[in-house]
């Protein structure tokens, strides 16, 4: 059997990006496009996402069973991170003021948390968001060869998802050109 795959990091590193190459490639995902997130957070049905990809949000809260998974962590610079996660609360209305000092210490924190975590799987790849907007077709062989031969990815496809851009925080929601 294909091992699991987790795309894991914090909110506004690249997981939805990376579902999305995974997807384009080929690879067996769960959740629809475009943010590819079936389930409420933490509530994951492990056993009926084996041998697929599955998202894992806010994965510091919610870590997973016992079992063989292939983690794809993806990170982030802190300061942008922290200014797109504060821009992306505030378009969804969760909040209207934030100390983006505080912001950023709960994202080092539980980027620590979550590479602690992923680091004692089977295996894990690091996949930073800006070297994946970099190249493209550098991180899809990355992730080809990471994922292994059990699954077959096409590597251009893959690299057609992502979206040229910059890596700095964007002024508007990306989101809304997938709608």
């Amino acid at each position: 059997m294909r091992p699991t795959l987790i795309v894991a990091g914090c909110t506004r590193s690249g997981m939805t990006m990376t579902m999305q190459m995974l997807h384009a490639g080929g690879v067996p995902v769960q959740g629809e496009f475009p943010a590819f997130e079936p389930y409420d957070i933490g509530t994951i049905p492990w056993s009926q996402v084996r041998g697929t990809a599955v998202k894992m949000v806010d994965a510091h809260l919610h870590l997973t069973p016992a079992g063989s998974y292939r983690v794809l962590l993806t990170t982030r610079n802190i300061v942008q991170q922290a200014m797109s996660m504060t821009k992306f609360l505030r378009a969804a209305g969760f909040i209207l003021g934030v100390d983006q000092k505080r912001v950023r210490s709960s994202i080092e924190r539980d980027v620590a948390t979550i590479r602690n975590w992923a680091e004692l799987q089977e295996s894990m790849l690091h996949l930073p968001f800006e070297a994946t907007l970099a190249d493209p077709n550098g991180t899809a062989g990355k992730i080809r060869d990471f994922i292994g031969p059990e699954y077959s990815l096409d590597v251009e496809r893959a690299a057609a998802a992502v979206i040229s851009r910059s890596p700095k925080c964007y002024p508007g929601m990306m989101e809304t050109r997938w709608l």
